[in-house]
């Protein structure tokens, strides 16, 4: 961009202005004219024309952060350097605002990049152009999908169609070529490039990253498979290299997002209230998600497995557009701050304390904010009358775990009550092969007794014959914390419900809903313990795990929120049973200001700030 210039006029004596951090003294003459000798003196100053120079300057889409090496890679720039002296403005209506690079998001489209006279790819201010509002969401597409999350989260080779015309570009838009709708392209990567290929002829190539863009209807990902068949997205998709595969992105509107959420985590048989409870729930987690920035540095905001929110693995229909709808915009606060709004599947009859679920080491918090995932309990027999436990005796639990015939709220799900029977040689096989992956990713919960002590140490190749488990702590609700394995040569501690869950696996479940006298249900080869809330009977060799719930029980239960709707709650009180002390807010309320979207009359907006 050539060099810009405005002129405007200004009477300056003596004044100082501060622009690039610096300081700079601006003094005009002055002339008076006089007539006769004690005649009245006029000031005959004349305006004087300031420059201000406008330094180059780009407007463009954050489509990656790296705060290692201090660099953003921006739509229509490239990377762009930053560094300590670099200084970021909000303008908001008139009013301008000191940010932050940490005030910077991945998918922000409203920053301007004014860039260094003598290092045109380092930035010296970057202007935000209106309110930050997180409005769009970029999601990682995995390969594979699982219920353990064990997904493939890149690819070899890609397969696309369109149902529209679409555009083909690069970071920096070197080139656009357009496809026909109905045309398979074929996205591979050769020499470290990625090469798009139509009818055996290559149509676009880049070294990095390229964009794919409809205006309407959807993109057909022919070369993954989701829960109904070959997915398509809304948006547009992104590939770039990933350890020597391709990662693919989608890039799409927050409430668009959500449409292929909602459906992905809950029936629509739900029903509408507890519908707009997952809404509300879905948007606030993803909002989080944003916020936490915790991928900005490989482009995208979350994937769409379990690791995040379950994304575009069912079509959504009537009754998903409605709750999403009816919602709009809406989040959880907790003292004005947006909540981490944790939600599972089914619970046993009680959610935990989120600080009986993460948390560091054997037992310390990890700092999570906890005051609104509190554990509550809502569980009575047949004649109303209220079901207790006691968390300290493993009797109690046992009774209550084996208890089928209740009333909860997540009355219909086939995981209200579960059980499997393990004999010694698959106990042992399970744990044998498990013990060390989870030690390896997370070696400060699964100890070895040395001594008299537990010790952190890897896993002996030979575990020994496993003989007996037993439940060693519990959390709020009847959560397991811990668990001791004795063998026939060593014993060991495994600490939180998800290492608990993930050394028991590939089993035979019997399931029974709240309403059954036995267990009626079954899943073959089922990947995890459904959840933490459970008791171990022994008898013999032979162990029994009877448990209740699916998920990792803290926050919303998806099947409690169905029964509270089913009993005449709406969605704000099933948000606030299990959500305690929250407000619901609208994100977008007072997010319609007005953008410019000129760079320099916001330079010159910033510079007259800068310069009273």
């Amino acid at each position: 961009m050539n060099l810009s210039k405005i002129l405007f006029l200004a009477i300056i004596i003596g004044i100082s202005f501060s622009l690039y951090g610096c300081k700079t003294n601006i003094a005009t003459e002055e002339t008076t004219s006089s007539t006769n000798e004690g005649a009245e003196t006029t000031d005959t100053t004349e305006p004087e024309e300031l420059i201000i120079d406008i330094p180059d300057y780009e407007h463009g889409k954050i489509l990656r952060k790296d705060t290692a090496l201090l660099t953003l890679e921006v739509e229509n720039i490239g990377n762009v350097k930053y560094s300590a002296r670099t200084k970021v403005y909000q303008l908001i209506n008139d009013d301008i605002v000191r940010k932050s690079i940490n005030d910077l998001y991945i998918g922000m489209e409203n920053a301007f990049f004014y860039f260094n006279e003598e290092n045109s790819e380092k930035v010296d201010y970057i202007l935000i152009d209106g309110p930050i509002i997180h409005n769009r969401v970029r999601v990682r597409l995995n390969h594979n999908l699982s219920i353990a999350g064990d997904s493939d989260r890149y690819h070899e080779s890609l397969q696309f169609k369109a149902d529209t015309s679409l555009t083909i570009t690069d970071t920096l838009h070197t080139f656009e070529t357009t496809i026909d709708s109905g045309k398979l392209m074929n996205v591979e990567l050769s020499d470290q490039k990625i090469i798009v290929k139509v009818d055996n002829e290559t149509v676009a190539t880049s070294d990095h990253r390229l964009i794919f863009t409809q205006e309407s209807g959807h993109i057909y990902v022919n070369s993954i498979q989701r829960a109904y068949g070959i997915p398509y997205y809304r948006g547009r998709l992104e590939v770039t290299i990933k350890d020597q595969q391709l990662m693919l992105i989608n890039d799409v509107n927050l409430e668009q997002y959500l449409m292929s959420v909602v459906p992905s985590e809950m029936p629509s048989y739900f029903g509408s209230e507890a519908l707009q409870a997952q809404s509300v729930a879905a948007r606030t987690y993803a909002i989080r998600d944003l916020e936490k920035a915790t991928y900005e540095r490989d482009g995208y905001h979350v994937d769409d497995s379990v690791s995040s929110q379950v994304y575009n693995n069912s079509i959504p229909d009537t009754n998903i557009s409605i709750a999403v709808n009816k919602t709009k915009g809406l989040v959880m606060n907790y003292n004005d701050t947006l909540i981490d709004a944790k939600y599972f599947s089914t619970s046993s009859g009680c959610t935990a304390n989120a600080t009986d679920v993460w948390f560091d080491g054997t037992g310390s918090s990890d700092n999570r904010t906890n005051e609104y995932l509190q554990s509550v309990c809502q569980v009575s027999d047949r004649q109303n009358n209220t079901v207790d436990f006691n968390i300290d005796d493993e009797t109690s639990m046992l009774a209550f775990y084996k208890m089928i015939s209740l009333n909860t709220p997540d009355i219909g799900s086939l995981f209200h009550r579960w059980k499997v029977t393990l004999p010694q040689e698959e106990l042992t096989a399970t744990l044998s092969a498990n013990l060390p992956l989870r030690y390896d990713v997370s070696p400060g919960k699964i100890l070895t007794k040395v001594g008299d002590s537990f010790q952190s140490v890897s896993i002996p190749d030979d575990i020994g014959l496993v003989e007996n488990i037993s439940v060693v702590e519990r959390g709020s609700g009847g959560i397991v914390k811990a668990i001791e394995i004795k063998t026939d040569v060593h014993t060991f501690r495994v600490y939180s419900e998800y290492n608990v869950r993930f050394i028991i696996r590939n089993i035979n479940l019997k399931l029974a809903k709240n309403n059954d006298l036995n267990y009626t249900g079954s899943r073959n080869n089922f990947s995890i313990l459904p959840s933490g809330y459970f008791a171990i009977e022994q008898d013999g060799s032979t162990l029994t795990f009877y448990g209740g719930g699916f998920g990792h029980g803290a926050g919303m239960s998806q099947y409690g929120a169905k029964g509270l709707a089913s009993q005449g709650h709406n969605y704000d009180y099933i948000l606030k049973f299990y959500y305690s002390g929250i407000t619901i807010k609208d994100l977008y309320k007072n997010q319609s200001i007005e953008q410019r979207k000129d760079g320099e009359k916001l330079y010159t907006t910033l510079y007259d700030y800068l310069s009273q």
